[in-house]
């Protein structure tokens, strides 16, 4: 998956952790990862790399 420029738009999605509900992690803070890595990636949905 390239843009036209050539800039690869695929994700690793070992960048992003699975979150484990443990109460050392914040819910909150590890959706702001995953948000900032899919705004770095440019990718717009969000919900699509979170796996349900």
């Amino acid at each position: 998956m390239c843009s036209g420029n050539g800039v690869d738009k695929s994700l690793d999605l070992r960048l992003i952790p699975e979150f484990d509900g443990s109460p050392q992690q914040s819910v909150v803070e590890w959706l702001e990862k995953v948000e900032l890595v899919c705004k770095l990636r440019d990718i717009s949905d969000v919900a699509s790399v979170i796996p349900l």
